[in-house]
């Protein structure tokens, strides 16, 4: 008996939602309709403005797509990490201003590099003298020598 109470009065009670839901959206349903009986039949609002003599402007708003008529590629002369971009695409720019700056670390990184790289190599060139100087010095020096062993030979 009380199983039966535990189910039964709970199916009571969502019958009764489902039966008042059921009711209430007939009624609004019948309220709406009356109301879009009423506003077929009742005259129509109207606005009265006095005549007056003025020119007609002529207007039109649309949407759509614009392209431009030039198009225009930007490729900078050095690589390296956007710094600053002051632009984006669709902006309208002119000639000489400043679209973006590369960060200079990597390129100043480059000519430190080959700065190195001339130093190096000044070094080696004033080596290579040094060597050769020392080196025809000796040569002549021994050229003199053999000379002198010849002058005597041919004394003797």
């Amino acid at each position: 008996m009380k199983r039966l109470l535990y189910v039964l009065i709970p199916a009571v009670v969502l019958g009764g939602l489902i039966g008042w839901r059921f009711q209430k959206t007939t009624a609004d349903k019948k309220q709406l309709d009356q109301a879009a009986q009423a506003r077929k039949t009742s005259a129509p609002n109207v606005n009265v403005a006095a005549a007056t003599l003025r020119d007609i402007v002529h207007t039109f708003e649309g949407v759509g797509s614009v392209e431009a008529p030039f198009n225009v590629k930007i490729s900078p002369k050095v690589t390296g990490r956007l710094d600053f971009l002051k632009v984006r695409e669709g902006d309208a720019v002119k000639a000489g201003e400043v679209l973006a700056r590369i960060d200079p670390s990597q390129a100043q990184a480059v000519v430190a590099q080959q700065q190195a790289a001339v130093a190096e190599a000044q070094s080696r060139l004033a080596q290579a003298a040094l060597t050769a100087n020392a080196t025809g010095v000796s040569v002549e020096s021994q050229v003199r020598q053999q000379q002198a062993a010849v002058n005597t030979a041919k004394a003797n």
